[in-house]
């Protein structure tokens, strides 16, 4: 049987890697119980390689980046959060990797400040190297509560993107694992959504590659970190994002 969608008044956390990332993975949570949620984001969505900034027309990494933090102020009202519930970690794009150990510590702080029911991250499926890095961290950040014999929160995955057949998919897991909880949106959900998603002006080339809805997701399984999520190159590798595989397992290794 899937896990129900059933929600009790309690918090969640959502942590991902950029913004935008919260609305495309969570926007069933933040339209429906907005009061509930809290967002981490591991990112400033900043990278150091100036094209990315430059396409935006902004002048340094640090312009762009307070670009994608101010499109993410104004998406969160459409939701009516607030900035009180938003964090933002000071983290270039491409540099999750590079800082496992402090995600660890960051995330598991929230957790531990929070006591979250339920925390949202990405699947580790080589899509992006930021999205895995945050999956780790979330991964170790509740295995170290339980090992302090705290209480864990629900562990919850929604779908992302990987290569398949050497091509960019989006809206589909990657492999099975455990039931997957369909979460449709009503039309003016949707808008909702997609007045949201429309306030990410730097990001509409990528956004434009996710429908709007389902929402899907489902309980995490435990990963082992140091094998491939799939055979062949994975879509970080395939556009050059910057990490072979073995480069996040090595930075995985030493976290660990």
């Amino acid at each position: 049987m899937p896990p129900s969608s059933s929600r009790a008044q309690d918090e969640t956390l959502i942590v991902v890697a950029h913004p935008d990332d919260e609305t495309l993975g969570c926007a069933h949570e933040l339209i429906r119980h907005s009061a509930l949620c809290h967002i981490l984001h591991t990112t400033d969505g900043g990278p150091f390689e100036s094209r990315f900034w430059r396409q935006a027309g902004a002048a340094t990494r640090e312009e762009y980046a307070a670009r994608r933090k101010a499109e993410l102020y104004a998406a969160m009202r459409v939701f009516g959060l607030s900035g009180a519930q938003l964090e933002m970690l000071p983290v270039a794009d491409r540099e999750a990797p590079r800082n496992l150990p402090r995600l660890i510590a960051e995330i598991t702080a929230r957790l531990r400040a929070l006591q979250p029911a339920i925390v949202y991250t990405h699947p580790f499926e080589g899509g992006h190297p930021d999205h895995d890095a945050t999956a780790f961290a979330v991964q170790h950040a509740c295995a170290s509560l339980d090992a302090e014999g705290l209480p864990m929160p629900e562990r919850r995955e929604f779908t992302g993107y990987h290569a398949r057949n050497g091509e960019f998919h989006a809206g589909d897991f990657l492999w099975e694992a455990n039931a997957i909880v369909e979460t449709p949106l009503e039309p003016g959900e949707q808008a909702r959504k997609l007045a949201a998603l429309d306030c990410y002006h730097s990001q509409q080339r990528v956004i434009a590659r996710f429908a709007l809805s389902p929402q899907r997701w489902r309980i995490a399984p435990v990963y082992d970190f140091a094998h491939r999520p799939h055979a062949g190159p994975l879509y970080c590798e395939i556009r050059e994002m910057g990490y072979r595989f073995e480069d996040f397992a090595a930075l995985a290794a030493a976290a660990r």
